[in-house]
């Protein structure tokens, strides 16, 4: 079976087999949508050929209506390749977490790799006031050349109560004890700071790439028994939920799913953020409680292993899961 970590793997693959085994391991999401289209390419031009495809990630909302010789399989149980399976591993500590919400802070966050959308996502929770560094955190330094990337009227929308020296300060510090892909140590360390936080923020890992890229970090807060909000690649949401089978929180709108632009999906998420934040503690715990049945429910489908089984059904049913508009409000 051929691995593809990095694109450049895609050049070792020998094309003269009949049928020819791929696994798409745990790479840059940006670089997923060219991966897959070279494998269409090869589709196309050997259609005598079996392309099995086995995914380290669940399955892509990605559809080769013109290449019937490409099989989907899903390939959860190769450690080396697959963050969301190193995320289960360590299901016999799930239930020893400590799931006593006491609420002090609205928004925690925890931000381990850099990348520019990770930056902006930190940046607009200082900006309207919900970094806390009790409860959120980054493990990464940053420049305001990661900003320059986006439009400047977004830029000017989450730094307009920052004046230049505290934004450059937050964009050199770090404050992180969050390790990157030790999903063992990371939820003990970050359990008891989410128990004091409403609601979990997540910046997935280059959420400006086109193809949703589901890893481990949503299931931090999920085991954790927190409201958890993901700002990921556009349909990220409606891939964990309609694919992975988890339900969705009832106190978000989700329409920013389905914009076409990070910046939009961010600002939408980052408003939503600061309506919660005017509440009472009692108002947001009220809000948690009346979550507490989608709460129970995505920890059970989590720590039982039943995403995996319905990421299997799934494949069966990926031609009716095409991203079309769909339901953007919470159960």
């Amino acid at each position: 079976m051929y691995k593809i970590f990095y694109p450049i793997d895609f050049e070792n693959i020998n094309w003269d087999s009949n049928t020819i085994d791929i696994a798409l391991c745990d790479y840059p999401p940006l670089d997923k949508k060219n991966i897959l289209f070279k494998i269409w390419k090869k589709a196309k031009q050997y259609p005598n050929k079996k392309i099995n495809l086995y995914s380290s990630d669940g399955p892509l909302l990605v559809f080769f209506t013109n290449a019937p010789n490409i099989k989907w399989a899903l390939n959860w149980e190769d450690s080396n390749s697959n963050m969301l399976w190193n995320a289960i591993k360590p299901v016999h500590i799930h239930t020893t977490l400590n799931h006593d919400k006491n609420i002090k802070f609205s928004v925690c966050s925890f931000n381990g790799s850099h990348n520019i959308t990770r930056t902006a996502s930190c940046v607009g929770l200082l900006n309207i006031g919900l970094w806390n560094p009790e409860v959120c955190t980054k493990n990464f330094v940053a420049t305001h050349n990661d900003l320059k990337q986006f439009d400047n009227t977004f830029v000017k929308a989450i730094t307009n109560t920052l004046d230049a020296q505290q934004l450059k300060n937050f964009l050199l510090s770090t404050n992180s004890t969050y390790t990157p892909f030790d999903f063992l140590s990371n939820i003990k360390k970050l359990n008891p700071l989410m128990q004091k936080a409403f609601i979990n923020f997540v910046s997935e890992s280059e959420a400006e790439a086109d193809l949703p890229n589901v890893t481990e970090k949503v299931f931090l807060g999920i085991v954790s028994k927190t409201i958890t909000v993901v700002v990921g690649q556009k349909y990220w949401n409606k891939v964990f939920f309609e694919l992975y089978g988890f339900k969705k929180y009832n106190c978000f709108d989700y329409s920013f799913d389905c914009e076409n632009k990070f910046e939009l999906r961010l600002s939408n998420v980052l408003d939503q953020l600061k309506f919660f934040a005017t509440l009472s503690t009692e108002e947001q715990q009220e809000i948690h409680n009346n979550n507490k049945e989608i709460i129970n429910y995505n920890y059970e489908h989590f720590i039982s292993g039943n995403w995996k089984k319905y990421c299997q059904q799934s494949l069966s049913r990926l031609d009716k899961l095409k991203p079309e508009p769909y339901n953007t409000i919470g159960e």
